[in-house]
């Protein structure tokens, strides 16, 4: 049966660690009868979405007639720091991990296109992206020790307001929460102080006073109630970031060629619900916003054309960093797409 395990106090970790470490010589001595347990972790379940995800992904890896296996879900990295989470992954500390693409970039900077602003900005846009950078993004985690799994989109990111925004001078000086280089990269151009936060302290940031304006999705707005800080929402569909699914590659590997075949068809069927999905999820998350006061502002066109030109000089310098791969991916896209 899948577990979901949810954030606990340091001390109780340290007990769910021993007693982990216990069954598994226990069952290494003999066990025979007893289910391998996996760890899967992720930042991201307060978002019923993704917990809905893993939690379904998780039951078809239970559901192999000969693995004899059972996933445990750990969620708000209760089971390890958000910066080790990569680390663990690959060395095989945990078997799966749910990561933002985007974040990813310090690992070569192919993944940073997943936040470059204006490329791709509603969800048909970004899904036919990421089936042209699909193969290069797989070869990538398989040459960090990583067998890619599915993604699930979030919605287009617009930003959020304290004070009305009529063009970025409302901005400069002002503390921006960002979660990649590449948002940093953005905080930077828009002449405000980069103010890292990880999703789960998303709200005490902003009931602390920490921050005035954020660059994020509609229902990240609603799972963080952010109408109890927020006044204003500015749709201008700046990028739309994925979550990736990743495995160890060694993981993988040990399992038959059958079993790998059921866990990927099961996790193609997965990532088509999420794009699917995510759409219904952006209507129901701009009315709930709506509800609770925040206003939705559709931008002016001053405002538009300072993002966009934002926009050209940040996928400028990516394309550079990324090399020739980056700039056929950029080209195949673009012959569909002109912005």
């Amino acid at each position: 049966m899948v577990k979901i395990i949810r954030h606990k106090q340091r001390k109780d970790l340290f007990y769910l660690l021993c007693l982990g470490l216990l069954c598994s010589v226990l069952l290494c001595w003999g066990g025979q009868g007893w289910a391998k347990s996996w760890q899967l972790v992720s930042v991201y379940l307060g978002d019923a979405r993704h917990q809905n995800l893993l939690t379904e992904f998780a039951h078809g890896v239970e559901s192999l007639p000969k693995a004899n296996l059972k996933v445990d879900i750990y969620n708000k990295c209760s089971l390890i720091p958000d910066k080790n989470l990569l680390t663990s992954v690959v060395k095989n500390d945990i078997q799966l991990a749910e990561l933002l693409m985007a974040e990813l970039e310090h690992e070569d900077p192919l993944f940073g296109l997943d936040n470059i602003p204006f490329i791709a900005t509603d969800l048909a846009e970004a899904q036919q992206l990421w089936e042209i950078s699909r193969e290069q993004v797989q070869q990538r985690l398989d040459n960090l020790g990583l067998h890619l799994l599915l993604v699930a989109p979030w919605p287009p990111q617009g930003i959020f307001t304290v004070q009305p925004l009529a063009s970025l001078v409302d901005l400069r000086g002002g503390k921006l929460r960002t979660y990649s280089t590449e948002t940093a990269l953005l905080a930077r151009y828009l002449g405000a102080e980069a103010i890292h936060v990880p999703h789960e302290h998303l709200r005490e940031f902003w009931l602390t006073g920490q921050l005035d304006a954020m660059i994020t999705s509609p229902v990240t707005a609603v799972t963080q109630q952010a109408w109890q800080y927020i006044k204003y929402y500015y749709d201008i569909q700046a990028w739309v970031p994925k979550n990736m699914l990743v495995i160890n590659r060694t993981t993988w590997q040990s399992l038959s060629i059958q079993e790998r075949q059921i866990l990927t068809a099961l996790a193609s069927k997965l990532e088509a619900q999420a794009w699917q999905n995510t759409r219904q999820h952006v209507q129901q998350a701009l009315l709930t916003m709506k509800k609770h006061g925040i206003q939705v502002v559709t931008p002016n066109p001053k405002l538009v054309a300072q993002l966009r030109h934002i926009g050209h000089l940040m996928t400028a310098r990516w394309a550079r960093n990324a090399g020739q791969v980056g700039r056929e991916i950029l080209g195949s896209f673009r012959k569909y797409h002109k912005h």
